[in-house]
């Protein structure tokens, strides 16, 4: 549990409020090549990424893979799925062996209904991630 606390997502929380929330964390130590999830999957989780590495990639038409994001340690991902979202051809695989607390969409939900300072770090997170794409894409475009 102490390690949810120094996590972007939940900076600033006291750890007897992350502990109302959060009783039964699962954490989960996996390979590399663990996949957390495929485009196929709906997953309603939250990973927050305690070790290791992880990749978020999508296959191109030639099926090549073209890695969106990577994933280091303290960082949270799986953030669309708790939106209502599919991974939308998203694929995260551990690129190393990691350790990573699997949160669900429930007790997500009930943490933000009574700390709306999350619900705004989330959307904070989901809109600099917009724009790192965004700027990817102009480079992409104008290379």
């Amino acid at each position: 549990m102490t390690f949810l606390y120094g996590t972007e997502l939940f900076r600033g929380l006291e750890p007897p409020e992350v502990g109302l929330f959060f009783n039964e964390v699962e954490v989960q130590t996996c390979r590399a090549g663990t996949m957390f999830f495929t485009p196929k999957d709906v997953s309603e989780r939250l990973y927050m990424l305690r070790r290791g590495r992880v990749d978020l990639y999508r296959l191109t038409t030639s099926s090549k893979r073209l890695v969106t994001r990577q994933i280091l340690p303290g960082s949270a991902f799986g953030i669309m799925g708790l939106l209502g979202q599919t991974m939308q051809g998203d694929f995260a695989e551990a690129i190393e062996d990691c350790s990573v607390c699997v949160i669900t969409r429930e007790d997500i939900q009930a943490l933000l209904k009574r700390q709306p300072n999350v619900t705004l770090r989330i959307l904070e997170i989901v809109g600099n991630r917009l724009c790192l794409l965004e700027e990817r894409l102009m480079e992409a475009v104008y290379s």
